[in-house]
């Protein structure tokens, strides 16, 4: 689900944090020159493409090329040209970073609509990829973006995986969650805001979809287990969830879904996805009448998505198989109420109407689908 689009500018911004600090009389408003800068000759560094940011920095805002890093400086050059002297700044004194995003919103809005995930990518990401580096410089205008690039690669991959008719295909899906990886990894550094935190999570899931559970585990151990409210919440569990499932105890897998499900039933992003996995858990329980009721909820509640046309493929599944045919045995509060639907009935008409309701994703553009490729690179230490 896209984040929300926040543009801070950096002069407004400094006048908020002025406004509540107090007054600042001239000579306490620290100059450019005063900053712990030096020449960046003879320090190894980790260049990147240039890429112009204005950065304000001890209450001064200025244009600069930024043209490489280590983990904790800055290399830049003045002004928006990569040539000149190169200096080095230290990342903690950054107090903004507005890089300049030109994002076709229009063209972009018309990929979502039809759900073409990587064309949604692709607009983004010439855009976001200069400023992927940088994403843990505070308050920047990149790294909410990053984390949508990183999220419509993992759905483009996980769609192109579940349908993929031949190794080529499914080789091609798995480049794509590497890219999904590489990019997450970039905006989990954003940990200035709780995105960094959902980036890292996201991240986690791409690695097991890549068949590394181990390292997925490893990391998911370090990772502080947010608690209720926050907003890695739901997706913190989630993954637990998923985890649990590849080492198939489902039953566990069930219990941190439901935890998910219980504490994040508005976040669109974890929500469909824990009920779709408690479906599953129902299915390898062999509960098929609760895998149908759930996959049927999901489909009806989440019509004409990536979530919908999952759960009416399962649903199809079930009733080919006549898994629900036998009568389910009558839960009690059902006879005291005296409910009781025709369950088998309700998924028959809902899956003939698939053809009225169903909302197939439309061909993208030949060029959407070339390879989206991102690496992550590591800044080299000091």
């Amino acid at each position: 689900m896209r984040a929300p689009r926040l543009h801070l500018v950096p002069g407004a911004a400094l006048a908020v944090l002025l406004a509540t600090s107090g007054p600042v009389r001239a000579q306490e408003r620290p100059a450019a020159a005063d900053l712990a800068e030096e020449p960046a000759d003879g320090v190894e560094i980790t260049r990147t493409p240039p890429v112009t940011v204005r950065i304000t920095a001890g209450g001064v805002t200025r244009e600069v090329t930024l043209v490489g890093r280590t983990k904790t400086r800055l290399a830049f050059t003045e002004g928006s040209s990569p040539y000149g002297t190169r200096r080095l700044l230290d990342r903690t004194q950054v107090e903004y970073a507005w890089f300049d995003l030109v994002i076709d919103d229009y063209e972009l809005n018309k990929d979502l609509r039809r759900r073409n995930w990587r064309g949604a990518a692709r607009r983004l990401l010439p855009a976001v990829k200069p400023a992927l580096p940088y994403l843990d410089l505070p308050n920047n205008n990149a790294a909410s973006f990053a984390l949508q690039v990183g999220d419509y690669l993992m759905r483009d991959a996980e769609r192109a995986f579940l349908l993929a008719a031949t190794e080529e295909e499914e080789k091609a899906a798995l480049d794509t969650y590497r890219s999904a990886y590489a990019v997450l990894r970039y905006a989990g550094r954003a940990d200035w805001y709780s995105g960094g935190l959902i980036a890292s999570l996201k991240s986690y899931q791409c690695l097991l979809a890549l068949g590394k559970p181990k390292t997925a585990r490893l990391y998911l151990q370090d990772f502080a287990e947010p608690i209720e409210g926050d907003a890695a919440f739901g997706l913190y569990w989630l993954l637990t969830a998923e985890l649990a499932a590849e080492s198939g105890d489902f039953r566990k897998a069930m219990g941190a879904a439901v935890k998910s499900l219980c504490f994040e039933t508005k976040d669109v992003d974890t929500f469909p996805d824990a009920l779709l996995l408690s479906a599953r858990c129902y299915e390898e329980l062999q509960e098929w009448h609760r895998a149908r009721d759930v996959y049927y909820e999901v489909a009806r509640i989440f019509p004409k998505t990536d979530w919908s046309d999952s759960a009416r493929r399962r649903l199809a599944f079930i009733m080919a198989k006549g898994l629900t045919a036998a009568e389910e045995e009558t839960p009690i509060e059902n006879v005291f109420f005296g409910l009781k639907e025709d369950m088998n009935g309700l998924v028959t008409e809902l899956l003939a109407r698939r053809e009225e309701e169903a909302d197939e994703p439309a061909e993208p553009d030949d060029d959407a689908w070339e390879p989206v490729a991102v690496e992550f690179v590591e800044e080299e230490e000091e």
